[in-house]
């Protein structure tokens, strides 16, 4: 054989090695950093609201700051949710009527904030457009429950969706729901304690009386999307 022949065969067969092991590196540096370059980098605000608020009590509930406070509570009930199969829509009705309206309320503002109405409503967070109604008007938002009992027609067009989708901005500029949720919280803190403390404290199970309504849809929740509202970290 050719000596310069033999020479770039060696060369080729070298230089092909040598890029399969370039190619594994970059695979192996990528899954390394998919996998564990956000817990190097620092938590999301998402998992840290989960962790510090996993368990409530009356006590914790008190020294939460105002700022914090609605989405403390909310990280509260997705912790709570059944970590195998989490489905928010099937589980919240069943809290309190307070954890409910404070849960449907948020959703709904953070979503259609983020997405828009009509994303909303062909989502799963839609699901909670009924629950939402009931929500504002328990912490005192009516115009907002009021545009959204119209959201929830059957016949409504798509240049209905984007009319009271306007409106649904506008009534929550006036009325601020979520600051609404927080004076709801602080006026009704054992609502908002976990059922185990609840039943500790009184040697009587929680009971669930008054409920807006119970739910028993099969679609499973979306944590993601749920995780996802509750934006970056603003400490």
């Amino acid at each position: 054989m050719d000596v310069n022949c033999l020479a770039a065969s060696i060369f080729d067969y070298q230089s092909v090695n040598y890029l399969l092991i370039l190619i594994l590196v970059a695979l192996f540096v990528g899954v390394y950093l998919i996998r564990y370059g956000r817990k190097k980098g620092g938590e999301s605000r998402a998992d840290r609201l989960q962790r510090e608020y996993a368990v409530l009590d009356i006590d914790k509930l008190e020294h939460i700051p105002d700022g914090e406070l609605v989405d403390a509570v909310i990280a509260n009930m997705i912790a709570g949710l059944d970590p195998k199969m989490p489905d928010d829509y099937k589980e919240i009705p069943l809290l309190s009527p307070g954890q409910c309206a404070v849960y449907s309320i948020w959703l709904t503002c953070s979503v259609v904030k983020k997405e828009g109405l009509e994303v909303y409503l062909g989502g799963k967070a839609g699901r909670f457009a009924e629950l939402a109604v009931d929500g504002f008007k328990l912490v005192g938002a009516y115009e907002c429950a009021s545009v959204m009992s119209a959201v929830n027609e059957s016949d409504i067009s798509e240049s209905d969706i984007h009319s009271l989708e306007q409106q649904l901005h506008s009534a929550i500029e006036r009325e601020k729901p979520l600051d609404l949720c927080r004076l709801y919280i602080r006026s009704n803190p054992e609502e908002f304690i976990d059922q185990e403390l609840i039943e500790e404290e009184s040697g009587e199970e929680f009971s669930n009386e008054g409920l807006i309504e119970e739910f028993s849809d099969e679609e499973s929740g979306d944590r993601e999307l749920i995780d996802q509202a509750f934006g970056d970290e603003q400490d």
